[in-house]
């Protein structure tokens, strides 16, 4: 069976996946992975050395362990949407408010906060694309990847609003890109609050039951494993590119491609990972 035929049959659309995804591009795309456009401007503006640069992006990275603890407490008291919203609205504030001021104890609250939000939105989005389509077990793996290319969607984005305001204005103009960011972010975010906003039973629901870290285990070790090689990657593949002497359209270029990689790639690994999935088209 098709996916289309099963919308149709099922009388569900998939738009709502792609909105709530819409809080992935701001909060990962947008928030996170932005930074590693500004990082050039930013370190070239600010006289710092890669050490003080890199210690930008571990803050946002504690931050994203904070908000990935105090989610498993604070989903006892609150919603998933709740908390969903809550933190789209705190990587708003934050990434506005890396652009209005250049000392590094706020930037380095900034990312932290920032890194917060972005881990109570993905933590949640996911469960609340889940509660969608709970009924409907073939457009919800479809729905998943939807929420999920969000991230793509927004690493794709960040280079087309970071780099022609660098270009045109140069290094000093950081504080204005990072501002832009943050009109963008959001603007994005009004259709996944939206949408979580129209969430409810009980997969929306304050959660009671204790977590069983034990069989979270190989999960966890493999997902630290592969974020010791990515977060280096994506923090300084830009200022690589330009340490090349490549110009700034080749870096929006590679920058693009690589967010439309990230974009389509839950499609390609369902398919590696689930034979059965080879039925549905993408």
């Amino acid at each position: 069976m098709s996916i289309n035929a099963t919308i149709i049959r099922s009388n569900l659309s998939l738009l709502p996946a792609f909105g709530l995804g819409l809080g992935v591009a701001v909060s990962v795309g947008l928030a996170r992975f932005a930074y590693a456009l500004l990082l050039p401007a930013m370190r070239e503006s600010l006289s710092w050395n890669y050490v003080a640069a890199g210690s930008l992006n571990t803050a946002n990275a504690l931050g994203y362990i904070v908000g990935a603890v105090s989610a498993y407490f604070l989903l006892r008291k609150i919603r998933p949407s709740q908390l969903f919203i809550t933190g789209l609205l705190l990587t708003i504030v934050a990434v506005l408010a890396t652009g209005l001021r250049s000392d590094l104890l706020w930037l380095t609250s900034t990312r932290l906060l920032s890194g917060i939000g972005a881990a109570w939105v993905f933590a949640c989005g996911g469960a609340l694309v889940a509660a969608r389509y709970h009924a409907h077990q073939t457009l919800r793996r479809v729905a998943t990847g939807l929420f999920f290319a969000g991230a793509g969607i927004g690493i794709a984005a960040s280079g087309l609003v970071v780099n022609p305001i660098i270009a045109m204005l140069g290094n000093p103009a950081w504080p204005t890109a990072w501002l832009a960011l943050g009109v963008v972010a959001a603007i994005a975010s009004v259709w996944p609050i939206l949408e979580a906003s129209r969430i409810a039973g009980e997969a929306n629901a304050v959660s009671s039951g204790a977590l069983n870290l034990r069989g979270l285990m190989p999960s966890m070790l493999a997902y630290f494993l592969f974020a010791c090689g990515y977060i280096v990657y994506m923090t300084f593949i830009f200022a690589w590119i330009q340490a090349q002497g490549l110009s700034w359209k080749f870096g929006t270029a590679a920058w693009f491609v690589l967010g439309s990689g990230v974009a389509v790639s839950p499609f390609i690994w369902r398919r590696a990972l689930d034979p059965k999935f080879g039925s549905y088209p993408c």
